[in-house]
Parts: structure tokens; C-alpha cells; sequence
């Protein structure tokens, strides 16, 4: 209705001019003015429906035009899934593994046990002997910062999740929603952590808790990372409030106490419990907590690529004992042949690091905006993939990443490439998937292959930053760096454990280990020695840097 009523006035006025009663030229003044109304009321009309989706709809759906899942009333035996982006993606996902049929959904469990074998279940992290490690970032824009799934032991960062099965249900296929809802994280082994988690999770009802690591669908991790803001819609996980629920946490807490205090006096008189529920712990808690809700907050998440396009440096170690790969794209270059050459990086010398993508800025002769209109786009690019950029060129990065080139007006926003161009597209991943093997297993003029001389880079590169760090450690430890009346590092170190009042150790067998290591690394101080004798005289350049920052950081 919103575009019939901007097209409304142009058609009066043209209703006019039709209905005659007035001179040739006027009639004819009054039609063309009322075409011009029609088209100018029409724009509007149509630029109010958008608008209007985008304030109303778009949000309603998760903000997201398309939600990856069915619409309409109709049950799911009657849709064609195979064109739904969810259901289809969960059952490729299945296939890919090789899971038989009605064996899904497949989890990170299943990834870890490997093939033929009978998944992992409980497990936050994966073994060390994980047959296959998937690490999926997300972008948690509630929290600002990127995440991956699964989140593992420590969390990323991030407090215990919980999902909104009805909200799920909008997102994914029903048997991966009743998998997370069948599959609660195990509980803690401590009765009054137990209870008390027990408690949590009934009072956040009807949010379930997410699934362990090992129990987490993988359909459910990649449609999280898939979501694309405003087109793909964001995936919508729940926090407990731990600032506005910090009372009823404490209720909770306390009606746990005094439950468990109560069993045990009970036990200790021979006397049965008496109130409703005490036979059940969990009755038990409930009932001293009538009409206790537990506050929520809602984290959206949405495309890992907002805040990390390429994360190569996920599986990153000093010396690596498996080879990874990246494969990346690039806007074509001018005087490219279609898709461009496959530029794998070199391991050599800093010359022939990746080429790096240039953004044009150069200002129309015209005077057309698109020259502002290139530069507010590569401050946006700068601004999402700079941390990406800046790691591409690094010695032990450069190479094990393909660069493949891709035309101007394919992928990006282009959801109607035709089929030849997704095919083209598709090969170059597979000669860049080529190109990376052959450099790797194929020995070169040294007589090493690639993948022993990406090892040796990666350790020569990693060598002179121990040596830095010890650098830096005696500067710290040197009693002069105290202040007047403050205790040097050194006097600390050598305080037993019991007299540490922050962070102290376990035992004096731990505090002896600290010891032992940091004398072992201040013997690598590059102090008093010859420059071309320090780490970092020949080693491969652009030299890397020891950073100060989370352990799962992205």
C-alpha cells in the first residue's frame, strides 16, 4: 500500500488531463506533470517499503533477509531442502564425513575420533591425537571481538552460552536443534557446583545450555560463521546477566547452601527430609526460589569475517609438525590474464613476499564520487582486514598462501555469478590446492623440499624473539627498574608460596620450575653479544614481533 500511495497523486493528475473539460495544451501540461509525480511517487513508495524492511523486517528475522531455512507453513517433507542453504549444508556436512544415514548431526566429536571410530563426547578440547582439529571464527558483536567455535576450556574469553531452541529452529533443521537440546554439557564434578549449575539451567529456561565442544554440531558452528550482517541472518546465542542477575545469582548460591547443609543434617540425625522436593536437590532449590528468573542477555553473532577474513594463524607454532595451507582472493590486477597467476609466496628472500592488493584512490577527472566512494571503501577494507594484511608477507606465512585472482564483478555481493564463472573460480582453488602440494613435497635447489624448508623458516624466524624476550626480561629484573620501598622482581621470585598475596603458586616444587626456566631463558639475553652472532642477524625478514595478548585470540 505504502507504493500505491506514492503513486497516488501522479495518477490523479492523470486522471485529469483523461477526463478532459480544459484546453489541449493544459491537458497535455497536466499529464506530463502528473507522469512526473507518478514516477517521482512511485520512488518513494518504494523507497518507504525498503526503508521499512530494513527497520522492521530485517530485525524480525534475525537481521537478516534470509534466514537459510524453509519459509511458510508447509511441513519439511513437502520443501525441496536440497535448495535450502541450512538443511542443505547440514546433510552435506553428514555426507562429507561419511556418516550413514540417520548418524548425524555430525560433531566436532566425530572430527576428533576420526573415521569408522566412535566420536568424542564430553570434551572440551580436542586430544592431541585429534584426527581432525576445525577451528570456525565468528564475530560476536555483542562482545565486540572475534570468537571461535567450538569455544573449549577457556571459553575464548566468552561466559557459558546458551541457545533459544525456538529461535534455533528459525536458523537450523530440527534434528540439529534436538541434538543440542538432547546433549547438555557434562556437569561439574563438586556437589555444590553441580547443584548450582543444575538450579542455573532450570531457572534460564527455556534457553538450553550449549553442548560441550566434543558434542557441538559442526552445522551449527559453520552456520554461525556464515551469517553475513543484514543479508544472511545472525545467529543469536544468551548470556546470564552477571551485573543485573548478580542477586538472583546469589539466591541461587545461598538456596544451594542451605539445601546441602540441610541433607546433611538430615543424615546426620537419621532424620528423613521434610520439605517438598527435598528428596530431589534440584526440588529442593527450587521451591526456596519461587518465581526466581534468572536475567539473560542476548550475544549476536555474525560473519568471522568482519572481523578476520583469513585466519591463517590459528594452527600457527614455532616449529610446525603438520603443514597448513591458505588459499586467498584478490581483485584482478590490470594486465592480468582471466583469474591471474597463482602467486604461493616463496620461503626465501623478503622480495618474494605475496604481492600486495593495492586500492586505486586516484580521484575521477570528471568529478563523479566515485573516487570518495573507492576511498570510504578501502577505509573499510583497512579497518576489517588490516590484521590479515599485515601477517601475509611473514616468513613462514608467504609460503603456504595461494593468491588466485578474481575478475572484477565476480564474487563479493554477486549471489547471481553464472555457472561458468563459479566453475573457473573453482578450478583456480584447485590449481592453487596444486601449486601448494608441489611446493611442499618437491625438493628444490637446496635439496630440501618445501615443507622443510617452511619448518626451518618458521624456527629461524621464532628463534630471535626468545632472544628478545630474555632481552627484556633482565632490563626487568635489574634492581635498579624498582621504585623506592618496592620489591624487585628478583625478591619476589623467591618469596615462598605462602607469602605471595596475588597469583601465587601451587607449591614450592612449581615456584623451583619458575625459576629453573627463567634462568634457562636469561641465559639467551643477546647482552654483550657480537651482532652477527645474535639470533637475528641472517634470519628471515620482515622480522616478527612477541606479542603481549589472549591465547585465543584471533
Amino acid at each position: 500500500w505504502r507504493l500505491l500511495l506514492g503513486a497516488l497523486p501522479g495518477l490523479v493528475l492523470l486522471a485529469v488531463a483523461a477526463a478532459g473539460g480544459a484546453s489541449a495544451a493544459t491537458a497535455v501540461l497536466v499529464a506530463v506533470v502528473g507522469v512526473l509525480v507518478l514516477l517521482a511517487g512511485t520512488a518513494a513508495g518504494a523507497a518507504a517499503v525498503h526503508l521499512r524492511a530494513l527497520r522492521v523486517a530485517v530485525p524480525a528475522n534475525l537481521y537478516g533477509v534470509c534466514s537459510g531455512m524453509p519459509s511458510g507453513d508447509a511441513p519439511d517433507d513437502d520443501r525441496d531442502d536440497d535448495r535450502v542453504l541450512a538443511p542443505w549444508l547440514t546433510d552435506l556436512l553428514d555426507e562429507a564425513a561419511g556418516l550413514p544415514e540417520g548418524a548425524g548431526p555430525l560433531t566436532f566429536g566425530h572430527l576428533w575420533a576420526g573415521p569408522g571410530a566412535e566420536p568424542l563426547t564430553g570434551l572440551e578440547e580436542a586430544p592431541a591425537d585429534a584426527a581432525v582439529r576445525l577451528e570456525v571464527v565468528t564475530t560476536s558483536v555483542t562482545h565486540g571481538r572475534p570468537v571461535r567455535m567450538p569455544l573449549g576450556a577457556r571459553r575464548d574469553g566468552v561466559p557459558p552460552l546458551y541457545v533459544d531452541p525456538a529461535e534455533l529452529r528459525r536458523l537450523l533443521p530440527e534434528r540439529v536443534v534436538a541434538w543440542v537440546e538432547e546433549h547438555p554439557p557434562p556437569l561439574p564434578e563438586d556437589p555444590a557446583e553441580r547443584l548450582e549449575r543444575r538450579a542455573r539451567d532450570a531457572l534460564a529456561r527455556p534457553l538450553v545450555p550449549l553442548p560441550a565442544s566434543a558434542d557441538l554440531p559442526v552445522a551449527l558452528a559453520v552456520r554461525t560463521s556464515l551469517s553475513y550482517p543484514l543479508l544472511v541472518s545472525a545467529v543469536p546465542f544468551h548470556v546470564l546477566d552477571l551485573e543485573e542477575g548478580a542477586g538472583a545469582l546469589r539466591r541461587v548460591a545461598a538456596a544451594v547452601d542451605d539445601v546441602l547443609s540441610s541433607a546433611t543434617s538430615s543424615r546426620s540425625s537419621g532424620a528423613p527430609g521434610s520439605e517438598p522436593g527435598e528428596e530431589d536437590p534440584l526440588g529442593a532449590v527450587l521451591v526456596r526460589l519461587p518465581g526466581e528468573v534468572l536475567p539473560t542477555r542476548r550475544v549476536w553473532t555474525t560473519d568471522g569475517g568482519v572481523t578476520s577474513n583469513f585466519p591463517v594463524q590459528v594452527f600457527d607454532a614455532f616449529a610446525p609438525s603438520r603443514p597448513t595451507f591458505g588459499i586467498t582472493l584478490r581483485p584482478q590486477r590490470p594486465g592480468s590474464p582471466m583469474g591471474g597467476p597463482l602467486d604461493p609466496g616463496a620461503p626465501g628472500p623478503a622480495d618474494d613476499a605475496l604481492a600486495p592488493v593495492l586500492h586505486p584512490l586516484e580521484p575521477g577527472a570528471d568529478g563523479s564520487p566515485a573516487g570518495v566512494l573507492r576511498f570510504a571503501g578501502a577505509v573499510l577494507s583497512t579497518m576489517q582486514d588490516w590484521s590479515d594484511t599485515v601477517q601475509l608477507p611473514l616468513p613462514g606465512v608467504r609460503d603456504r598462501v595461494a593468491q588466485v585472482e578474481v575478475p572484477s564483478g565476480d564474487g563479493g555481493w554477486d549471489l547471481r555469478m553464472p555457472p561458468e564463472a563459479i566453475a573457473r573460480l573453482a578450478g583456480r582453488g584447485r590449481e592453487a590446492g596444486v601449486a601448494l602440494r608441489e611446493r611442499f613435497t618437491t625438493a628444490g635447489a637446496s635439496g630440501w623440499t618445501g615443507w622443510e624448508t617452511h619448518r626451518w623458516t618458521r624456527l629461524r624466524a621464532s628463534l630471535p624473539l626468545l632472544e628478545e624476550a630474555a632481552g627484556e626480561l633482565v632490563a626487568a629484573l635489574d634492581p635498579a627498574t624498582a621504585g623506592p620501598g618496592e620489591q624487585d622482581l628478583r625478591e619476589m621470585l623467591r618469596l615462598p608460596p605462602e607469602e605471595v598475596p596475588v597469583h601465587p603458586w601451587t607449591g614450592r616444587s612449581q615456584r623451583r620450575r619458575a625459576q629453573q626456566a627463567l634462568a634457562g631463558l636469561l641465559e639467551s639475553s643477546p647482552a654483550g653479544v657480537p651482532p652477527e652472532d645474535r639470533l637475528g642477524a641472517g634470519a628471515p625478514q620482515p622480522p616478527l614481533a612477541l606479542r603481549y595478548g589472549p591465547r585465543d585470540g584471533v
